[in-house]
């Protein structure tokens, strides 16, 4: 959580990165719902449900002190969350891994 609220921070105080990931005027109607949908889709690998969604626009409405703070409060609900992917991308033909692998008789299988 700590580290979510670290990157919300940090986007917020920029303000020019900020514009381009909001992709929207933050005080513009339908804004923060547009966000979410493009963040939380980026942050879970996956289209948001339309619960999903709601939930989280309607957190960030009623708990934040302001525009601003929705939004924040809107990244740091989607990084903290146990849905956020955190995967990291890796190049066409990179096929590392983290966890070993255990020779079987029949094929190379992860532990």
């Amino acid at each position: 959580i700590d580290r979510a609220h670290a990157l919300a921070d940090a986007l917020m105080a920029d303000t020019a990165r900020r514009t381009k990931v909001f992709g929207c005027e933050p005080t513009a109607s339908g804004c923060l719902r547009a966000f979410v949908t493009r963040f939380g889709k980026l942050a879970y690998r996956r289209p948001l449900q339309t619960a999903e969604l709601d939930s989280v626009v309607n957190r960030a409405t009623a708990d934040a002190l302001d525009v601003t703070d929705q939004f924040r409060f809107a990244i740091e609900v989607l990084l903290s969350s146990s849905n956020f992917s955190g995967a990291t991308h890796r190049k066409p033909g990179d096929h590392t891994t983290s966890r070993p692998f255990r020779r079987s008789r029949f094929r190379a299988t992860r532990t």
